[in-house]
């Protein structure tokens, strides 16, 4: 990792991308990893987000237990990172996460607005941390946002405390997230104090986006980020 701010508990290890400087200050993207870690992939993300202008900025959300940890897309590697996700002390990474929008928001470097982009289970943690620490635009690929997690609370109840749009990217084909839970989360965002679009993509699987993946889908995957940081560009950019 090579940023370190400083944290509630010591300083928080992210990898950080920075854009070409311009006279325009940039927003900044914390971008939240899936359970493989802070790998090529999310490195490859923060790179694309810098090429679009943003600060990029990933947190190693498992540095308290298994620091710069790293697993494959296979069997074994998703058993570790669901062991690490089972092992998170889910307050102690939410005051980090509340601890480094605060700090990226505050940097004279950038222009004040902070995003939140999040994939697997960094996309459920995008729903969660958009409600809870009032970043100013959020995206989540295939998060389990119907899913129970801070406090037993599923971040799709969250929702009301939300202050910005978010948009969500959803496979047609995931069987961890079946159609009914797009539904609650739609339902949600409809009910919900700020503008929210989801986008499911046809004759995709969960893991789309990632080119690493065998899931990886070139046409949804272009198409879908395109999308991202257009409404990236328009919410953060202001």
């Amino acid at each position: 990792m090579n940023f370190h701010p400083p944290g509630p508990f010591g300083p928080i290890p992210c990898f950080r991308a920075d854009p070409t400087p311009t006279a325009e200050l940039p927003p900044v993207v914390l971008v939240l990893q899936e359970i493989f870690g802070v790998n090529p992939y999310i490195r490859g993300v923060c790179a694309e987000l810098a090429a679009a202008g943003f600060v990029a900025v990933a947190i190693d959300l498992f540095h308290r237990n298994a620091p710069n940890f790293l697993a494959g897309y296979d069997e074994a590697g998703f058993a570790a990172g669901r062991t690490e996700v089972a092992a998170l002390d889910l307050a102690h990474l939410h005051a980090e996460l509340g601890s480094l929008v605060n700090t990226l928001r505050a940097d004279p470097s950038v222009n004040g607005h902070v995003g939140v982009l999040g994939f697997c289970y960094g996309g459920l943690l995008a729903w969660e941390t958009h409600a809870l620490h009032t970043t100013d635009a959020a995206v989540s690929y295939y998060g389990r946002a119907h899913s129970p997690s801070f406090e037993g609370v599923p971040p799709i109840e969250r929702t009301p405390t939300m202050k910005g749009p978010l948009l969500a990217h959803f496979a047609s084909s995931d069987p961890s997230i079946p159609h009914t839970a797009v539904g609650a989360c739609a339902e949600a965002l409809v009910k919900g104090p700020v503008r929210g679009t989801i986008e499911v993509w046809p004759r995709t699987h969960h893991g789309f986006h990632c080119w690493d993946r065998a899931s990886f889908d070139p046409y949804a995957a272009s198409r879908s980020w395109a999308e991202t940081v257009a409404f990236l560009r328009a919410n953060l950019k202001g």
